[in-house]
């Protein structure tokens, strides 16, 4: 009779964690390790900080926006907004607003960005992070 309840409760926690979005986001990540990505004349790392996990990029790249550099390297995917590229998802990592509150957050080294990153200019050697927020 024990182990039936017992049985029955890891049941029910197992189909609440799972209902209750409790997956990791990494599990969806194109990139679990820090590399490198690209080619080009410009270098500069991306941090993509999910939670208490993060991956560091070294990008090498010949464009000078932000933006179309991270595209390039199909780190970044989204659309095209008012304000420049709307990023909706990073590493394969999906932030959907609409869903629950999440989004990109852009960063030049640890300020938080005034601008979208469509409209930051690459510094070579600078650090750019992109932080998933809720």
């Amino acid at each position: 009779m024990k182990t039936s309840k017992l049985i029955l409760i890891l049941l029910l926690l197992s189909v609440c964690l799972t209902a209750c979005g409790s997956t990791d986001p990494w599990q969806n990540a194109k990139y679990t390790e820090d590399t490198t990505l690209g080619e080009g004349s410009i270098s500069f790392n991306l941090i993509v900080e999910v939670e208490e996990h993060k991956v560091n990029f070294t990008v090498l790249t010949n464009d000078d926006n932000l933006g179309e550099a991270l595209l390039g390297v199909g780190i970044v995917d989204g659309e095209d907004g008012q304000y420049g590229l709307y990023i909706k998802s990073v590493n394969g990592i999906v932030a959907d607003y609409d869903t629950d509150g999440a989004f990109w957050g852009v960063y030049i080294g640890d300020k938080a960005a005034d601008t979208g990153v469509s409209g930051i200019t690459i510094e070579g050697g600078a650090t750019y992070k992109l932080v998933y927020t809720k």
